[in-house]
Order: C-alpha cells, then sequence, then structure tokens
C-alpha cells in the first residue's frame, strides 16, 4: 500500500509592512529618466543628420511641453491615487502653480528683462543677477503657491514637501515651456533640449525648496532655513541660466552636429543627479536625527 507523505507545515511569513505613502524619489527618478531619454534622442537625431520634416514641427513643438505635464500625471498624480493615504493636494498645487506662472512669473520676469542688461556681465555677475531676478520669482512664486495651500496639515512627513514642490515644478516648468513656443517655429531637436533643460532646472530648485519646507515644518527651531533654500534654490537657477548659455555658445565644436548642445545637455543632466543626490542625502540625514531623538528619550 502506498501512502502519499504529507506535507509539512511551515509557519506563514510575516508580511511586510504595506508603505501607506507614494514614494516621491521613485516618481522623480522615473520621470527625469524618460525626459532625458526622450531628449538624448532627439539630439541623436540632429547628429546623425536626421531631417524632422517641417510640416510636423508645429505639432511636435506643441506637444514636447506637454510631456512633462503626462508623466508626471502619471507617475505621480495617478501612481498617488492607488496607495493607502494619497496626496489629495498634488492636482491643485500643480494647477495653481502653472496660473501663477502664466500670471504673474512669465510677465514680471519679462518686464524685467534680464537677458538685455546681463547680457555684457561676467560669469559670477550674470549667475547672481539670475538668481536675484528669475530665481527669486520663480522660487518665490512655488513657495507662496505651496505656503498657502498645504501650511501646515497638509505636510504629514517630510517627503510630502518634496511630492508637492515636484508638482509646483511641473506646472510652472509647463507654462514657461510654452511661453517659449512664442520665440517662433524652430526644429523640434533643438527645441527639446531648451525644454529638457528648463524642467530639469525646475526640479533641482524645487528638491531645494522642499527640503527647507521639511525643516521649516518638523524642525521649526531652525528659523532661518527657509530664507536660506529660497536663495539656494534661486541660486541653481541663476547658475543653469548662465552656465548652460556659456557652454552652448562656446567656441568648442566637434562632430557633425557639434558639442555646443551636448555640453548643455550634460550640465542639466549633471545638475539634476547632484542635487537630487544631495537633497536626498539631507533627507536621510533628517530623518535619522529625529530617530535618534525618539530613541533617546
Amino acid at each position: 500500500m502506498r501512502y502519499n507523505r504529507p506535507r509539512m507545515l511551515t509557519p506563514p511569513r510575516e508580511e511586510e509592512e504595506v508603505y501607506p505613502y507614494r514614494r516621491a524619489w521613485g516618481s522623480i527618478v522615473r520621470e527625469i529618466g524618460i525626459l532625458t531619454v526622450i531628449s538624448a534622442g532627439f539630439y541623436a537625431l540632429g547628429v546623425v543628420g536626421f531631417v524632422i520634416p517641417e510640416r510636423i514641427f508645429a505639432p511636435l513643438n506643441f506637444t514636447l511641453p506637454l510631456l512633462t505635464v503626462g508623466l508626471w500625471l502619471y507617475f505621480s498624480a495617478w501612481k498617488e491615487s492607488r496607495v493607502q493615504e494619497p496626496r489629495v493636494q498634488l492636482v491643485a498645487v500643480m494647477v495653481v502653480s502653472a496660473l501663477v506662472a502664466n500670471a504673474i512669473g512669465v510677465p514680471l520676469i519679462g518686464a524685467l528683462r534680464p537677458d538685455d542688461w546681463l547680457a555684457s556681465a561676467g560669469s559670477f555677475e550674470r549667475i547672481l543677477g539670475y538668481a536675484l531676478t528669475v530665481g527669486l520669482v520663480q522660487e518665490g512664486l512655488k513657495y507662496g503657491v505651496l505656503r498657502v495651500i498645504l501650511w501646515q496639515e497638509g505636510f504629514r512627513n517630510r517627503l510630502d514637501t518634496l511630492a508637492y514642490a515636484t508638482a509646483a515644478a511641473v506646472g510652472y516648468a509647463t507654462v514657461t515651456n510654452l511661453h517659449l513656443l512664442a520665440d517662433g517655429l524652430i526644429s523640434p531637436d533643438v527645441l527639446a533640449l531648451r525644454l529638457y533643460t528648463n524642467v530639469i532646472m525646475h526640479y533641482a530648485s524645487s528638491a531645494i525648496l522642499a527640503y527647507g519646507l521639511s525643516e521649516l515644518r518638523f524642525n521649526p527651531q531652525v528659523f532661518f532655513i527657509m530664507p536660506v533654500m529660497i536663495f539656494m534654490s534661486a541660486l541653481v537657477t541663476g547658475a543653469t541660466i548662465s552656465i548652460r548659455a556659456t557652454l552652448t555658445n562656446s567656441g568648442f565644436v566637434l562632430g557633425i552636429g557639434g558639442t555646443r548642445p551636448l555640453l548643455g545637455f550634460v550640465f542639466s543632466v549633471v545638475l539634476v543627479v547632484t542635487v537630487l543626490f544631495l537633497t536626498a542625502f539631507l533627507y536621510n540625514n533628517a530623518e535619522r536625527r529625529e530617530r535618534e531623538a525618539v530613541e533617546g528619550d
């Protein structure tokens, strides 16, 4: 007679605790990564000599600025709706930031006309000049939107500030990118790199702004942190505008398509990687300090 061997009963594995929030860093990396690949693809088309038909310039140029918000809606807004405790004001922050950029930011910077009086300035003066004009206007408006809509109950944990600051960055960057279309009909491969730099600039500066908000909300003893972080985010904006213009207008040209656009593109990639890496370090360090303080009580 044949008997079936009984199966061993194993205790069920302890289920991993479900993280109730969307992981903001993962969404940011995916959005920036896809934008980087697409922008690199457009640059490659120019290098190999592929000519984009002029009849599709207009629809393609109009689509490119909306790509950023499309990626954000999928990886951030839609993914947010599928977690246990979503950040419910994300779309509101993005829309209000876009409206503020269109109604105040773009017209104010246009009235200041920094390109005119910084054209003949030295490198340091250009960085500081753009930081004190374009940078402070953009970061000040984004900070105002976040402060009015969300302070304080909207920030339940430190990474809430990053998620919402990214929403503000996407809204503001999309509007300024759409305004670039007013410069005239240009080749989409050229436009794609300009749009990419602008988006990366807003992602990087908003990450710094987010860290300042997290400290102001969860470590209010450091009362001076917010003005410092606003200035630092504005300085990133000033450096991005000035250094990229210097690189793309330099005389260093090699290859079929030249290296001027490539230098600006590489600078944008290095900028966003560096800023996000440093900001992530600051976030992790702040969270570690909080855990140690709780354990020490």
